[in-house]
């Protein structure tokens, strides 16, 4: 989905894209490491255990669980799965939008949400919409790496989603920037624009 009108954005030459990619790759480092320290804090202050029944599955939660959220909670999977989902979409900072697209020939958003968290084992459904109403609900306070923000750009509801890398970061194909980078969640037009999070 185009989260811009068409023009909304002036492409930057070629020489400012590869400087931009150098950028966006120290970006995701410097997001990888604040996740790291991030989830070993919460590991080491997770005072006990609870269990979470999800569908058929017994999930073990760290922590208290909140009331608000459960029985639809997710856990978070762990430390090693979030650095696999950060340097799965790192190898694609830079590679360019293309609606449809679900390969690195070429992604839009939901096709490259699909392809990172399919290579770390997790299915998602193909469209942004359908994303949204099926995972379950994450409150912005709460977002880990490898959930998947939602945005409403060009209509009301879902239209446009990213995933979550820490430290206030996602990484997404977007289609007024031309490619797959890394924003901030308080990008002046990203903030007013964020609908909540969604957890697979």
């Amino acid at each position: 989905m185009r989260e811009y009108p068409f023009g909304a954005l002036p492409h930057a030459p070629r020489a400012s894209l590869q400087e931009g990619r150098v950028k966006q790759r120290r970006v995701l480092i410097a997001a990888f490491v604040a996740a790291l320290i991030v989830m070993r804090a919460e590991a080491a202050a997770a005072s006990q255990t609870h269990v979470t029944q999800f569908g058929e599955t017994l999930w073990s939660v760290a922590g208290t669980p909140d009331p608000g959220v459960l029985p639809r909670d997710i856990p978070s999977r762990g430390t090693k799965w979030a650095s696999g989902v950060i340097a799965a979409a790192a190898r694609y900072v830079g590679v360019r939008y293309r609606w449809g697209g679900m390969s690195p020939a070429g992604f839009d958003c939901s096709g490259f949400i699909g392809y990172v968290l399919r290579s770390v084992n997790v299915i998602v459904p193909r469209t942004t919409y359908t994303m949204w109403v099926q995972g379950a609900p994450v409150p912005r306070d709460q977002l880990r790496v490898g959930d998947i923000v939602f945005f409403s750009t060009t209509r009301p509801g879902p239209s446009h989603a990213g995933i979550y890398i820490g430290g206030n970061q996602f990484i997404h194909a977007s289609s007024g920037f031309g490619r797959v980078l890394v924003t901030s969640l308080d990008h002046r037009y990203y903030r007013p624009r964020y609908l909540g999070a969604r957890r697979f």
